[in-house]
């Protein structure tokens, strides 16, 4: 048998068969990977690349059986018969050797330029060959069928399938008609509504879609135009067999306008249906139904239409997602749970935009884990680097998590492609009051305040920043701009101007504000912002000596089940009214939460109830390890606090000065964008404490003033101890 395969191989060197497919092998990878290359940029067709490869695999064969019956020579082509009988007389050339090298030349060549090819597209296609961003609107289609299924649900599939394109980002159809109801009230995203819009917000396409009624099918058509010059850049009609060939059709349109608009990516697409993952145009419909009932608050009848959307198809991913969103609004934890459960089982069944998104709002809004909401979001923004929404996302994700540069820089990519939406915008003014740069957040809010002046986040982010400035009364006035607004900005501006005239020390106007505005919360259910209330009414009256009022305000607090940082809080005020028992009950529960951050709010009562209670070095210990898990401007001060108790006048000033430093994140203490500086004066009372341990007299004087200055007319206990030290030689 061995003896067999030898001979058979010398015959097949003898024939120079080797060689010869060595030969073909390397001229047929060069063809092909020139095709590949030569035909896009001339437009020639997709079947005349697959010719060409097939002939060239069809060919190895034949290519083979003419090697093993002929030779190609000088003397020109010869049987192997005539071959053999010369080489009988003539001994084996030297040139015979150097061509065999020169085949191997050649193989290498073909395969290094094979690989270098493969490469560059592979490799590079991602970041080098990815278009600048584009970004489109989609105005509502023209729908001549008489059928209301295809109202809305057409733009959002065909969003879905351009969103494939890494370069593309689809405005929000719901911002979108805002925006158009503020430029001509009673407006619709027609098209020349659309195109308002898209002039406006510096949006670069509009995409104006139709379907119309063709014997028994559907025939679908798109086109784009660019709004700077009213040109077609991209079109494109296809046709549906019936309804359930719709959602595939606008599939096809969606590959189409993509390919046309630069998308080499779009050139594997084979099925239409990979761009929506809708089973059905009713649950589609169903979906979106719930998406804006959900929008506008209504989260009950939200689910209503999710169950119905599933009950048609049940592996409509995105719809357990929303699901799980509004009953997590709702307070129902463990139908939210099971919900995400169920969304992440599907998440196979997303465009791969949707599963990243998916994951990434799961751990950014459901389990608190912003460090995995992170990287789920840059795997996002690797592959489609123009998602707005999603560095927008990535933004919030890295200011929970405490990174506030980099929130900020994130912030400002999404502003980046779309520089005029208003919520980036306030976002950004936002993220500059907590890193604590209060002047250029009041210059982002005052720009704006004038492009967008019913919009109330720039009234906050400059409220709080001018009050931090220490201009108070402006601050009020932007308080009571935002009153103005609507419903619930006026509860935010409510608990603005109370926290406020807390700030100022005058507790007791602050309690008649918000005696008023907590029981309108409550009407309201603004639930979030009642608690909020109570526990700055509760500061306020421990304040005007009222410690009885204090303990009302948290218990009922506590009935209306606060989150775990406000319970941290509720516990803190406990703490320091001496209820050691209560504050650990209220907050033990804190210790067991898989969020660092609400563990870091537990150690941060454990330490601090630990410190009242003379138990310093085990209180640094818990306020160290609160540290560790989430760097909170709170911990800092509670640690601060524990070495001055130690007489370590250098560590516990080091810890107030780097609070001072990052006072910007004491405007809302909670990290919920709802006013919270009354919490900052005391600070000062601190510092001042140390600097006078350190024998800083004259630092310690001053930050002594300042406090003072923030509690005229109050005689609490710190209050009356400075005012004592201040009068001592």
């Amino acid at each position: 048998m061995v003896e067999a395969v030898n001979k058979l191989i010398r015959e097949l060197r003898r024939r120079k068969v080797f060689r010869s497919t060595g030969i073909y092998i390397t001229g047929g990878l060069i063809f092909i990977e020139a095709a590949n290359n030569i035909l896009p940029a001339f437009d020639g067709p997709e079947w005349l690349f697959k010719v060409i490869t097939y002939a060239v695999i069809a060919g190895l064969p034949i290519s083979i059986a003419v090697a093993w019956h002929f030779d190609f020579t000088a003397e020109g082509i010869l049987s192997d018969e005539e071959v053999a009988k010369r080489e009988e007389i003539r001994p084996a050339e030297l040139g015979s050797r150097k061509k065999d090298f020169a085949v191997i030349g050649l193989l290498a060549v073909a395969l290094s330029f094979s690989l270098f090819m493969n490469f560059t597209r592979q490799g590079g296609s991602e970041v080098d060959e990815i278009p600048d961003p584009v970004s489109i609107l989609i105005a509502n289609f023209d729908n001549a069928t008489g059928e209301s299924i295809f109202s809305g649900t057409l733009e959002q599939s065909l969003a879905l399938g351009l969103e494939g394109a890494p370069f593309i980002t689809s405005f929000s159809r719901d911002t979108a008609l805002q925006l158009a109801e503020k430029l001509k009230p009673g407006s619709t995203l027609d098209g020349p509504s659309s195109q308002l819009v898209a002039v406006r917000e510096g949006i670069k396409l509009v995409l104006l879609g139709y379907i119309k009624p063709d014997g028994t099918s559907y025939l679908l058509g798109v086109s784009a135009l660019n709004t700077e010059t009213n040109e077609e850049v991209a079109n494109s009609e296809v046709k549906a067999k019936d309804r359930a060939g719709v959602l595939s059709a606008i599939g096809e349109l969606a590959t189409d306008v993509r390919k046309e608009l630069g998308d080499v990516s779009a050139d594997g697409i084979d099925d239409a249906r990979e761009t929506f993952t809708a089973g059905s145009l009713e649950a589609a419909q169903l979906y979106l139904e719930g998406k804006d009932l959900s929008n506008h608050g209504n989260d009950e009848l939200a689910i209503e239409k999710y169950k119905l959307a599933i009950e048609i198809d049940p592996k409509f991913g995105r719809v357990y997602a929303g699901w799980a969103n509004s009953a997590d609004r709702l307070g129902q934890k463990d139908e939210s749970q099971e919900a995400w459960d169920k969304a992440l089982e599907l998440l196979d069944s997303m465009t791969e935009r949707e599963k990243y998104r998916t994951l990434g709002n799961y751990y950014l809004s459901t389990t608190g884990n912003f460090t995995k909401a992170i990287e789920s979001y840059n795997q996002l923004l690797a592959r489609f680097p123009a998602d707005d929404a999603s560095y927008n996302n990535l933004a919030v994700a890295y200011f929970y998590n405490l990174q506030f540069p980099e929130a900020m820089e994130a912030g400002r990519k999404a502003l980046s492609i779309y520089p005029k939406i208003s919520m980036y915008r306030g976002n950004y003014a936002l993220y500059s009051m907590y890193a604590g740069d209060f002047t250029a957040s009041i210059e982002i809010a005052d720009s704006l305040i004038a492009d967008d002046p019913d919009f109330y986040l720039p009234f906050l982010a400059r409220a709080v920043s001018l009050a931090m400035k220490d201009t108070t009364d402006k601050a009020d006035a932007d308080y009571q701009a935002m009153a103005a607004l609507n419903a619930q900005s006026a509860s935010i501006a409510a608990l603005g101007r109370a926290d406020l005239l807390l700030y100022q020390g005058k507790a007791g106007e602050a309690i008649a504000l918000l005696d008023g505005s907590i029981e309108s919360d409550l009407a309201a259910k603004y639930r979030y912002l009642a608690i909020n209330k109570l526990i700055t009414r509760a500061r306020a009256q421990k304040l005007m000596g009222n410690k009885g009022g204090a303990t009302a305000s948290l218990e009922k607090a506590l009935e209306l089940s606060p989150s775990a940082a406000q319970r941290a809080l509720i516990g803190l005020e406990f703490v320091e009214a001496g209820n050691y028992t209560k504050a650990d009950n209220v907050t033990q529960p804190l210790k067991h939460m898989l969020q660092a951050q609400a563990r870091s709010w537990w150690s941060i009562v454990h330490g601090e109830s630990l410190l009242a209670q003379g138990e310093i070095v085990p209180a640094v210990d818990e306020l160290n390890n609160a540290i560790g898990l989430a760097d909170l401007w709170r911990a800092r001060l509670a640690k601060g606090k524990a070495y001055l108790k130690a007489d370590y006048y250098a560590e516990a000033l080091a810890d107030f000065e780097a609070c001072l430093e990052r006072r910007g994140e004491a405007t809302a203490i909670l990290l919920d964008d709802q006013p919270s500086i009354n919490y900052v004066p005391e600070l000062y009372y601190w510092m001042a404490q140390a600097q006078w341990g350190l024998g800083m007299k004259e630092a310690a004087t001053s930050s002594m003033e300042i406090f003072l200055a923030h509690r005229a007319g109050l005689t609490d206990p710190m209050t009356e101890d400075g005012r004592k030290r201040l009068a001592q030689p």
